[in-house]
């Protein structure tokens, strides 16, 4: 500001002197006019900047407060023990190892897993998932602990292939079972057969794998909620357990917290997502949480 108005002067100063020859006076104060509004637009014009550039850093800072004294915590999933200390031990963190049975989430996503092997984080690790949403730019979302923190990691004590396909096994015992135990086979087999092909409140897995941009993954988020709702309603409507205001208040909840999403992605649109494999991760458990709880209620209920 203070340039500006010095080099305004000058110029201002030499017109005058300038016309200080010329007996026209009208033309010398028309220039001097059109100098003043030219200073005057372009003074606006970097105060605008000043201000743009203030905000940014504002913003910047922000960040950085966010994270002060955090480190971002590694993707333990699939990994073997060693790898998750070595990959912990790296960013100043330690880990604490507890047992924990995903033969599901194995079964899930085909894979074979081995004695030792680890579950991806979990909400009560001791690590807190960061999103746009706390002030982090897209790029730097995932589960972050302050440096020198201890996280719990699950890992399985037993080795299981999740890739076999357990048709033929279930097909072949229940031919040597009576008719009752013939019925809860094919029950079995089923279930068996609908967590092989990855498939949970009738969304795949390769569905949710498939995702490309942000409106592919809301597009999940949401149907993840509505097939939730509705098997909720299934299960529990007709039972003395049904409340349809509080089935009301539940959908509410839900769809608050799909606002909240849509909050964060709807403005990238068709962008191509970042940080894919942390978004897949995040749907697969959302999705499989839920589904989870509906099993659990229809063995109650049955």
């Amino acid at each position: 500001m203070k340039k500006i108005t010095g080099l305004g002067l000058v110029l201002l100063c030499g017109l005058v002197l300038t016309g200080c020859g010329s007996t026209d006076t009208s033309k010398l104060e028309s220039k001097i006019n059109k100098l003043e509004k030219n200073i005057a637009s372009l003074t606006e014009k970097i105060d605008e900047l000043e201000a743009a550039d203030a905000v940014e850093e504002t913003e910047e800072d922000s960040s950085d407060d966010i994270l002060e004294g955090m480190v971002k915590v590694p993707d333990p999933y699939f990994k073997t023990k060693d790898q998750v200390e070595a990959e912990f031990k790296e960013v100043g963190l330690k880990v604490k190892f507890v047992v924990k049975n995903f033969d599901s989430a194995a079964t899930t996503n085909k894979k074979k897993i081995s004695k030792g092997d680890c579950y991806q984080l979990e909400s009560n690790s001791g690590a807190e998932y960061l999103s746009t949403s706390d002030g982090l730019d897209l790029n730097d979302t995932g589960y972050y602990a302050e440096e020198g923190a201890t996280i719990t990691v699950g890992y399985t004590d037993h080795d299981f292939d999740g890739s076999k396909d357990t048709e033929s096994s279930s097909s072949s015992s229940s031919k040597e079972s009576s008719e009752s135990s013939s019925s809860e086979t094919k029950t079995s087999e089923k279930a068996a057969k609908t967590e092989s092909s990855g498939s949970r409140l009738n969304i795949a897995d390769k569905d949710i794998e498939a995702i490309k941009t942000y409106k592919d993954y809301l597009d999940i988020y949401q149907k993840i909620i509505k097939n939730y709702l509705s098997e909720y309603e299934e299960v529990f409507k007709g039972t003395v357990l049904y409340d349809e205001s509080a089935f009301t208040s539940m959908k509410e909840e839900y769809d608050a917290a799909l606002e909240e999403q849509k909050k964060q992605y709807e403005d990238l649109g068709t962008s191509a997502l970042v940080g894919k494999d942390t978004l897949v991760s995040y749907l697969k458990s959302y999705r499989d949480g839920l589904a989870d709880y509906i099993d659990t209620m229809k063995a109650a209920l049955n």
